[in-house]
């Protein structure tokens, strides 16, 4: 493999380190670009970036076919996100070095280890997630067995104790990230171990180091900005699997950085073609639902945060220290996780994407110590807007006042503030309610009950933020409220169904499908997706017809009927309308 990684100590090290953090914006970037000043700017850029990413398409597909197969991953992956097949041949043949590093259950990679299986698991993953399941899973094995004890991932698992590398962890991190959109469950304790390496290693100015060793910076350098970028990135996805429900970070929406609805990072993407379920998800999905993490979510956020203002601090779209483009898509990444369009009062896409035009050289490609060939893919990537779909990302929309003032944004949505819920079109302020949840289901029972919102709110916040578990064991209570006359109460109960980890509610989501108020509907359709942990399932889309509401019924039957026991494959044939 002739991946230029940056790594340490050799001159090979910048080169090295150069893609770590390259391939590490490779999963993700982000794509929401503000436009600039009038119409007719608009169109020429799109012009120019459409220009660039034909060249660059056209060079990778020349020559996929002389790569390692580490680099020829990452550049398969590109092409897959700009749109090619992967049925053409030189898709094909690069797909075929991955498939042929997994015998069995073993994944052997080259030289490069970690760096080689992330890449390799998205190339995988956009190619076909269910035809390459097996490799898929075998490679996520491979990942697991190969983390450190702390939390953090090396070149290969040594024999002796290591701190770790941030440029390898990301790319552990971003490899299962996109197994887990595929349908390949990750036990939530990987996540936890990596949250808590993140905080035990990040430096007390809020940077993170190639090498980090508690208490200290790495080669005395301090932090850098690509591995701030990557170390501030993978506390987000961490914090995505330890803390579904959390709220958006309020330090960005203060800055004037944020971009979408709160919970935008787990906006649901178009389902991927022929996804199914598999026995080692439900088996995960039963572990999990007993894990409480260790990692609080407090101390995550507070990571987050010093990560992020130690970058907008020193942001600049061109560091001008020979991994620009590695750089360039580390910020890529982070501000997709972030879900915001301006950072540090500059458009972060729309300079970057003028810059990478404007640097693109007469082969179509762009170079610096990344190597050419990864160069040009994580440019490409970058300009295709790849984090973008896969993200979902979609333009912001106001926020809907719902039935009786309630502001329950969809499972993943919530109020704005939790503190203040708008009762009508003057603002009333609602208070939540406060105390256990059998108080606030209590409320909810109550046919005369005057506090809908209030309790409302002050269940979803307790879940959110103080106790997922707590609804654990509360099924019964909720399944009687599924047919309550009031909108409000059956969003709530749609909502907190999806939270009992208990794959009995499933038929009730399903037949919830086909409540006559759109806004139950989604509620439903959010609660199969936590409940299943198919983020990317969006079936129903938010805006549906009846035939896509008679097609999301057959897609989560079809799923339930994959993971629930044997002995109740029976009952589910039918279900009937509501």
């Amino acid at each position: 493999m002739n991946f230029r990684f940056p790594i340490s100590n050799s001159s090979a090290s910048a080169s090295l380190r150069s893609i770590v953090g390259c391939l590490l914006a490779c999963a993700l970037f982000y794509a929401q670009a503000h436009t600039l000043s009038a119409q007719d700017a608009r169109v020429s850029e799109d012009e120019q970036v459409q220009s660039a990413i034909k060249k660059a398409v056209a060079k990778l597909k020349k020559n996929v076919a002389t790569l390692s197969a580490g680099e020829s991953a990452l550049v398969t992956m590109a092409l897959l996100k700009s749109g090619q097949s992967a049925d053409s041949p030189e898709i094909k043949a690069a797909l075929n070095l991955i498939v042929d590093r997994c015998k069995g259950d073993e994944f052997k990679p080259g030289n490069h280890h970690v760096y080689e299986a992330g890449v390799s698991i998205m190339a995988l993953a956009n190619a076909d997630p269910v035809k390459y399941r097996p490799q898929i899973q075998t490679i996520v094995k491979f990942l697991i067995d190969n983390q450190q004890e702390n939390g953090g991932w090396f070149y290969a698992k040594p024999a002796h104790s290591t701190d770790g590398d941030t440029s390898i962890t990301q790319y552990a991190v971003l490899g299962l990230w996109e197994a887990t959109r595929s349908g390949v469950p990750v036990p939530r304790r990987i996540w936890d171990r990596v949250a808590e390496w993140h905080l035990k290693f990040q430096n007390e100015d809020g940077s993170f180091s190639y090498h980090p060793v508690q208490g200290s910076f790495a080669f005395g350098n301090g932090g850098t900005l690509t591995m701030t970028v990557a170390g501030t990135g993978s506390l987000h996805v961490a914090r995505l699997y330890l803390y579904p429900d959390a709220k958006d970070l309020e330090e960005l929406k203060k800055k004037g950085l944020k971009n979408g609805k709160r919970f935008g990072i787990l906006e649901p993407v178009d389902p991927k073609s022929g996804d199914s379920s598999v026995d080692p998800e439900k088996a995960v999905a039963a572990a999990d639902a007993a894990y409480r993490p260790t990692t609080r979510l407090a101390a995550i956020d507070k990571g987050i945060k010093a990560g992020t203002q130690w970058l907008a601090d020193r942001f600049t779209i061109e560091p001008k220290a020979g991994h620009d483009i590695y750089y360039l898509y580390g910020i890529e990444r982070l501000m997709a996780l972030a879900n915001v369009t301006n950072f540090a009062g500059r458009d972060w896409y729309a300079e970057g994407s003028a810059h990478l035009c404007r640097i693109q050289d007469q082969t179509g490609g762009w170079n610096d110590n990344c190597g050419n060939e990864p160069a040009t893919a994580l440019g490409l990537l970058f300009l295709g807007k790849a984090t973008s779909k896969m993200l979902g990302r979609k333009p912001p929309r106001p926020v809907e006042k719902k039935f009786g003032g309630g502001l329950l944004v969809g499972g993943r949505g919530l109020p704005e503030n939790l503190e203040t819920l708008e009762a009508g079109q003057q603002g009333v302020q609602v208070r939540k309610l406060k105390g256990p949840v059998d108080e606030l289901l209590a409320e909810l029972e109550k046919a005369d009950s005057q506090q809908v919102e209030a309790a409302q709110s002050g269940l979803v916040e307790k879940i959110a933020t103080e106790d997922p578990e707590a609804l654990i064991g509360q099924t019964n209570r909720l399944l009687k409220l599924v047919t309550d006359k009031r909108v409000e109460v059956r969003r709530t109960v749609f909502w907190a169904l999806g939270r009992t980890n208990d794959l009995q509610v499933v038929p009730r989501l399903i037949e919830g499908l086909q409540d006559s108020e759109p806004a139950c509907v989604i509620e439903a359709r959010n609660a199969l997706q936590f409940i299943s942990k198919k983020l990317d399932a969006h079936e129903p889309p938010d805006e549906f017809d009846a035939t896509q509401r008679a097609a999301a019924v057959l897609f989560w039957k079809k799923w339930y009927l994959g993971v629930r026991d044997y002995a109740e494959r029976d009952d589910l044939t039918e279900l009937p309308p509501k």
